[in-house]
């Protein structure tokens, strides 16, 4: 190995930002902060702290993904789901209204008048349309 002169004052100097460097790199933050300055200027440099930080961050934000999507589905799911028991409930009425009509004797054709009055009318109940339309 060759021999180089430096004049002390550069030696000190050189010392002086190796020391720096290493306190710095001795930190977490700080050696990722280093391996960002490093990857600024030299773009292909190996990083594994700061390329292991992104792959955590790319996992992370594709499990957020995933979980909003499924937690928007589940959502969906339960809102449908709701909206189906709230039809049964209400198509199990109307066809009890309907029963009860033609256990009162109704024809058929009453009932369709009755009905046709409760869709005209916006009456949900097949006794009340009944009733009013009988007086």
């Amino acid at each position: 190995m060759a021999t180089i002169e430096i004049e002390e004052a550069e030696f000190k100097n050189l010392n002086r930002i190796r020391d720096t460097i290493a306190q710095i790199g001795a930190v977490p933050e700080g050696k990722r902060l280093l391996q960002k300055a490093h990857k600024l200027v030299d773009p292909k440099a190996l990083t594994p702290e700061l390329d292991e930080d992104e792959n955590k961050a790319k996992v992370t934000t594709e499990f957020e993904k995933k979980f909003n999507d499924l937690q928007a589905k589940i959502e969906a799911d339960k809102a449908e789901r709701e909206k189906n028991e709230s039809l049964a409930s209400l198509n199990a009425k109307f066809e009890a209204g309907r029963k009860a009509l033609r256990d009162q004797r109704y024809t058929k054709e009453g009932i369709e008048a009755v009905e046709k009055f409760m869709d005209e009318r916006g009456i949900p109940d097949h006794a009340i349309a009944a009733a009013y339309l009988e007086k």
